[in-house]
């Protein structure tokens, strides 16, 4: 069974089996916020071992300042959802993600370090204070 895979705001890695290849409008939904439909754009290309596995996002998600989610192989940072594709014979032609391909991903892919939270709380309050 064929997959893709979504990177979600909160560095969800969701793979999802389905028999047909996604419609371009099923794509613009997954990486769009929830009020504008998104701006398709492959950002990177040899982000994997597998040079026909890609990552599609919103070319307009750094001016919606979205957070950012994933980190392609050559250090570019990639904004709002992702969607991990495949592509047949060239770059503009989007297919699904066999097995193979989405272990390389699994294996693979590099979210965007989020920031480490202290484990206890120091500040202070004027009221604290005797």
């Amino acid at each position: 069974m064929p997959y893709y895979i979504l990177v979600t705001l909160e560095q969800e890695v969701e793979i999802t089996t389905t028999p047909e290849m996604l419609a371009i409008k099923e794509i613009q939904e997954l990486i769009g916020s929830e009020t504008l439909p998104a701006n398709c754009q492959i950002v990177a290309e040899l982000s994997f071992s597998d040079s026909s596995i890609v990552m599609v996002c919103d070319a307009d998600a750094v001016s919606t300042e979205l957070p950012p989610t994933c980190v392609t192989k050559n250090g570019d940072v990639v904004c709002g959802q992702v969607v991990i594709l495949a592509t047949h014979e060239s770059p503009n032609n989007l297919c699904l993600l066999n097995v193979r391909q989405a272990k390389i991903v699994k294996a693979e892919l590099k979210l965007y370090p989020k920031p480490v939270k202290p484990e206890h709380n120091f500040s202070a309050s004027l009221w604290d204070i005797d």
